[in-house]
């Protein structure tokens, strides 16, 4: 039988569909959720299984690193932190939060005036509000933006690479890849050219795989350029531990390296897992039968 899926914001509707179906049970194919139709919306984080380990319930979210994740509880203006048992562990006291990195992620303090600070676990400052850009740590280095263009930062905040390219990323495996003009190519860590500013892409490989686009559809290559898997999603997210976010007929799940639909796609936003949990929203409860 074709699945069909049903969008329930309501949860009165909601009580009544799982009233009807319920005396019937749920096939393979089916799927009934446990949520707080209130806080459909919202964000919360599901487990590599698709269950949800947080609830729905922050009017946004980041992706966990190191233990901790941004999140904006429900009506709040401030950012703060929490573990993966949903603690708040920093106080949400920031305008904007990133992820942590090497010991260290990116805040917009409140009397920064859009400028972004560095913080340690313990929500303290270690580099003062200086740039308006920030990045997430690599090997010790942080791409940041001078101006209009970009250089390299250490974790004291001192520049190490000056500002000289129009785009730049985090390093992997000693070299990084930066823009000049309208082409890319590879740095080390002093800066220098080991790769010449030759091409019109550059491949961001996680698991040995890279998101590409053909036509309008996302797939990924491998180490050899070789599609690994075929171009069928509508968005599609880097590889992480094995697991990538991809957008298939409207809605977000997730695939292994094999391109089989591990989480099938349910969700409304996600980003990707780390420590073993993904951020995700709905804004609707879906039933499949």
């Amino acid at each position: 039988m074709k699945k069909k899926l049903i969008l329930i914001k309501n949860a009165i509707f909601l009580i009544l569909i799982l009233s009807i179906y319920a005396p019937f049970g749920f096939s393979n194919n089916e799927v009934a959720l446990n949520l707080d139709t209130d806080n459909l919306g919202k964000w919360g984080y599901i487990n590599t299984k698709g269950d949800f380990a947080i609830p729905l319930q922050y009017d946004s979210a980041g992706v966990f690193s190191q233990g901790l994740a941004p999140v904006k509880p429900k009506g709040s203006k401030y950012w703060g932190y929490i573990n993966t048992k949903g603690e708040m562990v920093i106080k949400p006291r920031f305008l904007d939060a990133r992820n942590f990195s090497e010991g260290l992620a990116a805040v917009m303090l409140p009397d920064s005036y859009g400028k972004y600070a560095y913080i340690n676990p313990k929500g303290q400052v270690k580099i003062k509000p200086i740039y308006y850009y920030p990045s997430l740590f690599s090997e010790g280095l942080a791409a940041v933006r001078i101006g209009s263009k970009w250089g390299y930062m250490n974790k004291t905040g001192r520049i190490v690479i000056n500002p000289r390219f129009d785009a730049a990323r985090k390093f992997q495996n000693e070299m990084a890849p930066v823009k000049i003009g309208d082409k890319w190519g590879y740095i080390d860590y002093g800066g220098q050219l080991i790769i010449n500013t030759q091409f019109d892409v550059f491949f961001d490989y996680s698991d040995d795989l890279s998101v590409v686009k053909v036509g309008e559809k996302y797939g990924y290559i491998d180490l050899s350029s070789q599609i690994a898997i075929k171009p069928r999603f509508e968005e599609a997210n880097r590889f992480v531990n094995g697991l990538a976010a991809v957008k298939y007929e409207g809605k977000w799940g997730f695939i292994n390296r094999q391109g089989k639909m591990i989480i099938e796609p349910l969700f409304d936003g996600t980003l990707y897992f780390s420590d073993g949990l993904a951020p995700v929203t709905m804004w609707g409860v879906f039933l499949q039968y």
